[in-house]
């Protein structure tokens, strides 16, 4: 018998052993795959059954509920759903939380004892993203214009299906304005456009504004509080952020595109009670203090040098996950009603930085405006770059200046301007629902504070 043949007639009994187990592998993952089919078809069984429950209990809901009542349902069904969800947690821990253990809250207030702040850091006042406060009659006057043009007409015409309590209008240059998020109608969107904007911007740039108007990209009118719904709300626990896509700034580079926005708030109860005006409770923007005294690259660099600093609470909020960081009062400062405030998204390495900011929380009661600037880019006729228009920064800021001086010929100014830009949209005004009698209303304001202002021995 050859060797080969010896050594297999030795080997029969495990060979037959092998094969035996081999065959029992074979049949136990045949088993094994039926049941995980049977499984999968069960569950997709199960998912379908869900999905055609939740379907049901969505259009009970859509015929028990009001249309308000419905769209807050599902605003509130879609930040559960978001916050619960393992792809958005597992996304927002590779974006932003640090490998390793992280710092315990006492950990943090130590940070905070030994830090030399000074010594790494600028102050609120060298970031000079705060550019001056409007007087307490000038901001009662603009609430007065605000509710007149907009609040009102927004319950008499500009709700529909979806829409909010309060609302948020976006405004843009050259593109179609609204928010599909929370939708109004196309007769209140074309009525401000029309009738508020015009209005709106002859108060705060005055004549002014025709020669910035090409930097102009959006403005954002808003009394939605944002942080109203977070798990957090009323806690020191931020959602701090920089405004735009961010990234450092290069002067020799004319394609690059970057933007400045100016924002403030006007604060319903500082407007009835100015003497309340820094109180935490009615505080508008919030800033860290301390700022860095280097510009950011990109929002990873950002929120890296956030984390360095103050504990990440993102993962606890409702809503899509997103830092949120934990800060003590001693660290923060809140913008007033009525101070105007630029911010940038690109800034040069070596600083100043970009404005590190938040929201405000808790939010009070109040009418929130933003515009956003842009530089202008160009090409010649042979496509090449020209050195791009910088966003007049300055000058937007000396428009609205006048704001803070009530009782001066330049505010008097300002309001008579604005009354004559209101007069002459009295007409386009009555094509809609209120229209005239809104612009008449908000004349009347205007030509009363003016009135007021001509009565002063320092205008007259």
């Amino acid at each position: 018998m050859p060797p080969t043949a010896k050594v297999c007639a030795a080997l029969a009994p495990e060979l037959v052993e092998v094969q035996h187990s081999a065959e029992q592998v074979r049949r136990s993952a045949k088993q094994q795959a039926a049941a995980a089919a049977t499984a999968a078809t069960a569950a997709a069984a199960s998912r379908a059954a869900a999905v055609a429950a939740e379907a049901a209990e969505m259009e009970r809901l859509r015929h028990s509920l009001t249309p308000e009542q419905f769209a807050e349902y599902q605003r509130q069904r879609n930040m559960h759903a978001a916050a619960h969800s393992r792809d958005n947690v597992d996304l927002h821990r590779a974006r932003y939380r640090p490998q390793g253990e992280e710092r315990t809250p006492e950990q943090y207030r130590q940070l905070y004892a030994d830090k030399d702040w000074a010594g790494s850091h600028i102050t609120l006042d060298q970031l000079d993203a705060s550019k001056f406060v409007m007087h307490a009659a000038t901001q009662r006057l603009l609430q007065k214009v605000q509710v007149g043009l907009v609040d009102r007409q927004y319950e008499r015409f500009g709700r529909t299906q979806g829409s909010w309590d309060g609302y948020t209008l976006m405004f843009r240059n050259g593109w179609k304005s609204g928010d599909m998020r929370k939708p109004v109608t196309d007769e209140f969107v074309e009525f401000c456009e029309a009738v508020y904007c015009p209005v709106w911007w002859a108060l705060l740039f005055g004549p002014g504004w025709e020669a910035i108007r090409p930097h102009w990209n959006t403005m954002k009118a808003c009394t939605i509080k944002v942080t109203e719904h977070s798990n957090f709300y009323g806690d020191n626990i931020f959602h701090m952020h920089i405004d735009g896509k961010i990234g450092v700034l290069e002067p020799k580079n004319h394609a690059q595109q970057h933007m400045s926005r100016l924002l403030f708030s006007i604060v319903t109860e500082v407007v009835e009670e100015p003497a309340r005006a820094r109180e935490p409770a009615l505080g508008t923007t919030v800033y860290p203090i301390w700022q860095p005294k280097f510009g950011f690259a990109n929002n990873w660099e950002f929120h890296e040098y956030m984390r360095s600093l103050y504990r990440d609470r993102g993962l606890e909020n409702s809503g899509l996950p997103r830092p949120h960081y934990e800060m003590p009062d001693e660290l923060i400062a809140r913008a007033q009603s009525g101070e105007v405030l630029l911010h940038h998204s690109h800034t040069p390495r070596a600083g100043p930085p970009q404005a590190i900011h938040s929201e405000p929380n808790p939010c009070p009661d109040r009418h929130l405006f933003t515009f956003d600037w842009k530089n202008i880019v160009a090409k010649d006729a042979a496509g090449k770059y020209l050195p791009s228009v910088p966003i007049p920064g300055d000058a937007i800021i000396d428009h609205m200046r006048v704001l803070a001086e009530w009782g001066t010929p330049a505010f008097a100014a300002r309001l008579a301007h604005a009354a004559g830009v209101a007069r002459g949209l009295l007409e386009t005004a009555g094509s809609y629902k209120g229209g005239r009698e809104a612009v008449t209303e908000v004349l009347g304001t205007i030509e009363a504070a003016l009135q007021q202002q001509q009565q002063l021995p320092s205008v007259q």
